[in-house]
């Protein structure tokens, strides 16, 4: 399967502290930026990375756990507009 043209925007990947990953360029036709990405080694330019992005972190997964802690999250208006409703100045990541 050959992957032609995909875009990945907007969300957040987080890999296990004790096992951190490799996103690198390994497909070239892959545009991916405007993502959070915590313990991944090889970020492509365009992405964001930090290891507090400002969740909740309690309560059921995804949602309460995954929501911004606040307006002043780091997630919050960090997005790209992707033809999707959104309030704020830009979307939020992993919404």
């Amino acid at each position: 399967m050959t992957m032609k043209a995909w875009s990945v925007k907007n969300n957040v990947i987080i890999a296990p502290f004790d096992c951190p990953r490799s996103l690198g360029n390994d497909v070239p036709s892959l545009n991916a930026t405007h993502n959070l990405l915590v313990n991944i080694n090889d970020v492509p330019s365009g992405n964001f990375v930090t290891s507090k992005p400002g969740f909740m972190l309690s309560g059921r997964k995804p949602y309460p756990y995954y929501t911004p802690q606040s307006a002043a999250s780091f997630v919050v208006d960090k997005g790209v507009d992707v033809c999707f409703p959104y309030t704020g100045d830009a979307p939020d990541l992993g919404v």
